[in-house]
């Protein structure tokens, strides 16, 4: 994850207040502006802030996505098990799901 100091910060909260404000033909003008494209032609050292931001932000999403997944999975797994735990184990109805849970979580 990208570590901002108090100076990118603040621009990023600039940005957003001058983002939200303007509309988008006020943009693209302003975009168009010689200033800007010859300030934004030396991006030499500029580290990409925002894409990095948002690169992080997808990266994020997408991991919490796979661990709400796999929380759900194995929640369905703890329940499964404690059925079987309350119950007798050699019953021919839960010793299925006794082994079919031993063997996807590999426990001999």
């Amino acid at each position: 994850m990208i570590t901002m100091s108090k100076e990118q910060l603040d621009k990023i909260e600039l940005l957003d207040r001058l983002f939200g404000s303007i509309g988008v033909e006020q943009l693209k003008e302003f975009v168009d502006s010689e200033q800007v494209v010859a300030r934004l032609k030396g991006t030499e050292s500029n580290p990409g802030l925002l894409m990095g931001l948002i690169r992080d932000r997808d990266m994020a999403q997408l991991e919490t996505m796979n661990v709400k997944s796999e929380l759900s999975a194995l929640k369905s797994d703890f329940q499964l098990l404690l059925k079987v735990l309350h119950a007798d184990v050699f019953t021919p109805r839960f010793n299925m799901d006794f082994n079919n849970l031993k063997s996807k979580h590999n426990v001999y």
